[in-house]
């Protein structure tokens, strides 16, 4: 029986193929916010620009290591070596406020796919639980105003709007998968997740039992050894498979 419904965020419910700025420049807009409120408020600095340049190094470090141990980077661990590495003394830092100060937001030029709005209320409506599994470095609060703006949240269970950052893994490490079916409380067998990335999405629900779903947005799929347990080009696609496998 389906129980569960389990979707990545970027490139499978929201569109990230015409962003309207490249993200290092969108990183620089934010990084300002955080810049001029320490220099404003806890800690003289002077070069604006040496700031993102040193925070942008640490962001690039984090994911490298990320991608090798599958530990998530956090963007508040990220902003806090940036303030200690510029002399900021430790009893001066609070992670959270640096969150709240950089300010995240809907990216001008990301929307959701059309799909969406007109597939999770069938899903939903049949009693199937929707939940999110995203590897973004932004803890799920933050993340939270982009599927409020898009009207995404009340679609996606409370207890499962999962963010690498929050849970400490990267998919496709089975613990945070295996967090979103604890915070479900459904089974693997009776659970399909939806994603854009083979080797994130696919290998990782695969290996704990998932079924795994590929969203192929540009053209087709490469030719791999790791094969998804289907392929769609919209949501609407995956409807025939749910009742195939769990009629």
């Amino acid at each position: 029986m389906l129980k569960a419904i389990l979707f990545d965020l970027d490139d499978t419910l929201i569109d990230w193929r015409n962003p309207a700025t490249n993200w290092q420049e969108g990183s620089r807009t934010h990084m300002r916010n955080v810049f001029n409120y320490l220099s404003n408020h806890i800690h003289p600095l002077e070069d604006e620009d040496g700031f993102h340049d040193l925070a942008w190094e640490l962001t690039l470090q984090e994911w490298d290591s990320a991608r090798r141990t599958l530990q998530a980077p956090h963007m508040g661990d990220i902003l806090v070596k940036t303030c200690l590495t510029l002399g900021i003394p430790a009893e001066q830092i609070d992670t959270e406020i640096l969150l709240d100060v950089y300010d995240w937001q809907p990216v001008p030029g990301v929307v959701p796919f059309d799909d969406v709005h007109e597939v999770l209320p069938i899903l939903q409506q049949r009693g199937i639980k929707l939940g999110l599994i995203t590897n973004a470095f932004q803890p799920m609060r933050m993340r939270i105003r982009e599927l409020d703006a898009f009207g995404l949240t009340g679609y996606l269970h409370p207890n499962c709007r999962l963010s690498a950052a929050d849970v400490g893994f990267l998919k496709p490490h089975p613990r945070i998968f295996q967090a979103a079916l604890d915070a479900l409380e459904v089974e693997a067998s009776e659970t399909v997740f939806v994603g854009d990335s083979l080797e994130a999405d696919i290998i990782g629900a695969q290996a704990v039992g998932i079924r795994g779903v590929l969203r192929v947005n540009n053209g087709f799929s490469r030719p791999t050894s790791i094969i998804p347990d289907a392929e769609i080009r919209s949501l609407h696609d995956l409807l025939p498979y749910l009742e195939e496998w769990f009629a």
